[in-house]
């Protein structure tokens, strides 16, 4: 009977073990779900309603920091003002994206520009998410004046005829990604990406007026057809790398001499002369004395 108690210990713990690797080695290759989305709903209304971001009209306005969520817009003709607000997600290593414009394949026709129009994002802050703004077949959209902090900035997928300007871009990836026709992309800054603006298809976008730092080319185009890159059309397969900064010389400090340095210098001769003359005339008095002289 112990035997048999005991071997059905041994079998039970070997089992527990196992079960216990099994489960570690699930949980270390878990990436976890999307995180929960806001939705600004096809009617105009946000649901869920107790999130803050309020509306007047038309008009759209976060009214605090929104931390995890992800925007979904399903409606046209409205405006979504950051007013300085962050939108922040988990960590660019998720597969997040911090506003979709959602497109339905089984309402809409899939050709570009059939999707979500007349969008307007504004004066929003934008960081750790994978994926700052995805305006698929999106047509007639502004984004403008907002800060992203993404691996990739604004995907511009089928769109036609947005604006993107004003922007400040930073991250890994690439900046805007294009595969459209007639986008007009100004005035925007972008720092520390790979690519800064990736033109795949399409025709006559324009890029204009942008600043580049720490970006391995400022625009690459595939096989997209007359684009203008400032005063340049752009051919299939070019780009215009970023060149190398020359780096800042490094000044030797200069030392300028001063009355306080040559009293420094004084005070520590008299010093030093001091110590000599205790050195030399305490021995000198002390033996003196010993032998009876005054």
């Amino acid at each position: 009977m112990k035997r048999r108690y005991t071997v059905f210990a041994v079998v039970f713990a070997v089992s527990l073990l196992l079960g216990i690797q099994a489960v570690e080695v699930v949980e270390a290759n878990f990436i976890g779900p999307y995180l929960p989305n806001i939705y600004i709903r096809t009617d105009g209304s946000i649901d869920p309603p107790t999130v803050p971001i309020t509306k007047v009209g038309n008009q759209y306005y976060l009214t605090d920091k929104i931390t995890n969520y992800q925007i979904i817009i399903q409606c046209d003709n409205i405006v979504l003002d950051g007013r300085g607000f962050t939108l922040q997600g988990r960590g660019d290593s998720y597969p997040d994206t911090a506003i979709t414009f959602e497109y339905n394949l089984t309402y809409y026709k899939a050709e570009p520009g059939s999707g979500r129009q007349n969008i307007v994002i504004k004066n929003l802050t934008v960081t750790e998410f994978n994926t700052g703004i995805d305006a698929f077949m999106s047509s007639k959209c502004m984004i403008t004046s907002n800060n992203f902090k993404c691996n990739y900035g604004v995907l511009l997928y089928g769109c036609v005829n947005n604006i993107v300007n004003n922007n400040t871009f930073s991250g890994n990836g690439k900046c805007i990604s294009i595969d459209g026709s007639s986008n007009n992309i100004t005035g925007n800054s972008f720092s520390n990406f790979n690519i800064g603006i990736d033109v795949a298809f399409g025709q006559n976008n324009i890029v204009m007026n942008n600043s580049f730092s720490d970006v391995s080319a400022s625009i690459q185009i595939y096989k997209a057809t007359n684009t203008t890159f400032n005063d340049k059309i752009m051919n299939p397969g070019e780009s215009v790398p970023i060149p190398p900064t020359t780096p800042t010389p490094t000044l030797e400090p200069t030392y300028v001499r001063s009355n306080y340095l040559s009293y420094q210098a004084l005070f520590t001769a008299l010093g030093i002369m001091t110590a000599i003359l205790v050195v030399v005339l305490v021995p000198l008095v002390y033996f003196r004395r010993r032998k009876g002289k005054p």
